[in-house]
């Protein structure tokens, strides 16, 4: 949650020289430290007042006063063991902060703190998880404010009136702290943990038109639309090719009888035909010629006598058909009939024509 800007190491180094106490053979000294908070989300400065954890760490491997007086506290690290470790009370403004390490006669700086040839502070707010890098304190000028607590004569306050470094002033005459607002710049830290999305910025112009992409492949046939209108009729296109020919249809109705064509020419006699039957013997009668007629029956298959007996008959057909038959067919009636030569259908005959016989 929380970040420490390193420039804090090198305040605290120069800072734990000026406001140490009146040194002497032996020296309750004090660690001073300025330094600046920020939330590590926002990157705003901290305001306001914070539990602030100190804790001292010797790492160079050998056991510290701290554990043999019974000390619980651990490395949470395991790099080292635990010099010395206090709760404070820090007040804080736009990020700046300063405390002092030490200064309470209950819970001094230990006595063995020279002793150690790396020692690092760890830094911790509000109960949160120590701040990362930790602070080195044996490195720079700290060693040499600390030498102080190794001299075995010291005679007189050490009341230094100005402090400089590199030579640049820090602290004038008066007290004032005339160094840079941030402090001095300490070694560059470790690099930080990704930090959190930050919210999304407004939305930006709208850019130029890009360059014309390449197509894209063949989509998937979208559902088939609704019918449309029926079209206007379109021009008549160009005469087909000839088409092979069909199967045979079936046969059709027989049509109406056609005229009558033109007469042939008159055929050749027909072959004799056979005798006919005897007829049945009529009963006797006597005839004259007084009473013999003619008749004659047109379109007809049959002519029959008015009366009497059929003494002879004849049959004439049509110029384009022959006769087929000509026969008395009762005592009073002569029958015929008819063929065309062309077709040899049946044809009924033009004309029969009767001698009849009356009886006295």
């Amino acid at each position: 949650m929380f970040q420490l800007l390193r420039g804090g190491l090198a305040a605290m180094a120069l800072c734990m020289l000026l406001f140490s106490q009146a040194v002497q053979a032996t020296v309750p000294s004090r660690l001073v430290i300025q330094g600046y908070l920020s939330d590590r989300s926002s990157q705003l400065p901290l305001h306001g007042t914070y539990t602030l954890t100190t804790t001292l760490y010797d790492l160079s491997g050998r056991t510290t006063d701290y554990q043999n007086d019974g000390g619980t506290n651990t490395d949470p690290l395991g790099l080292g063991a635990v010099l010395w470790t206090e709760d404070m009370t820090v007040s804080v403004e736009n990020g700046r902060y300063s405390l002092v390490l030490g200064d309470s006669d209950s819970n001094p700086l230990p006595d063995d703190l020279l002793e150690s040839s790396q020692v690092e502070l760890g830094l911790a707010i509000n109960g949160d998880s120590e701040m990362s890098p930790r602070l080195v304190v044996t490195t720079g000028s700290v060693p040499y404010a600390l030498q102080a607590r190794e001299a075995e004569q010291v005679n007189g306050d050490i009341t230094p009136r100005t402090v400089s470094v590199a030579d640049q002033l820090l602290i004038n005459a008066n007290g004032e702290w005339v160094g840079p607002d941030s402090g001095l710049v300490g070694p560059k830290g470790e690099t930080g943990s990704q930090g959190p999305i930050g919210p999304i910025g407004p939305k930006g112009d709208t850019g130029n038109t890009g360059p014309q992409g390449a197509v894209g492949p063949q989509g998937i046939a979208g559902p088939t639309g609704p019918k449309g209108n029926t079209g206007d009729q379109g021009p008549v296109g160009p005469i087909g090719p000839k088409g092979d020919t069909g199967n045979q249809g079936p046969q059709g109705e027989a049509g109406p009888q056609g005229i009558a064509g033109p007469a042939g020419p008159k055929g050749d006699t027909g072959n004799q035909g056979p005798i006919g039957l005897t007829g049945m013997t009529g009963p006797a009668g006597t005839f004259s010629t007084s009473n013999v007629a003619q008749k004659a029956c047109t379109s007809a298959t049959s002519c029959q006598c008015d009366s009497g007996v059929v003494l002879a008959g004849g049959v004439q057909c049509a110029s384009n058909s022959y006769i087929t038959n000509s026969y008395p067919s009762a005592a009073g009636a002569w029958s015929g009939s008819c063929e065309t030569w062309q077709t040899g259908a049946a044809a009924t005959p033009t004309a029969i024509t009767i001698t009849c016989a009356v009886a006295n």
